[in-house]
């Protein structure tokens, strides 16, 4: 067992320790707050970035539907012409698609593989 003077003189070394310790980050942590950190905007310039964001993507979705509306409408205009006028290029149309989708989908596979080997 220790005598009682080492242990009390352990504790009270111990207890500096900590004291220096505890002062020492205070010391820092009072100069951490006084470092300049990067500023953020205004409240105002977010809204207005927000605001401009936003108007933004409605004209590009407005401009998106537009697109995809006239494309719609042509490929069903011709897929019904082909089909109500000359019914055997209606079916070579969709021979044709359905070969493409093969052919593409061949080709993507293919592409995974080599690049899976690549990394192997």
């Amino acid at each position: 067992m220790m005598e009682k003077n080492q242990k009390k003189e352990l504790i009270r070394k111990h207890g500096e320790d900590v004291t220096g310790t505890v002062e020492t980050i205070k010391k820092e942590l009072e100069r951490f707050d006084t470092i300049d950190l990067v500023k953020t905007p205004d409240d105002n310039w977010f809204e207005q970035f927000v605001a401009i964001e936003m108007k933004r993507q409605k004209k590009q979705f407005r401009r998106d539907l537009t697109l995809f509306l006239i494309l719609a409408a042509v490929i069903l205009s011709t897929i019904i012409f082909t089909l109500m006028a000359r019914p055997f290029f209606f079916l070579v149309l969709q021979a044709a698609a359905v070969a493409f989708t093969f052919f593409y989908t061949g080709m993507r596979l293919r592409k995974r593989e080599e690049l899976h080997e690549k990394q192997s």
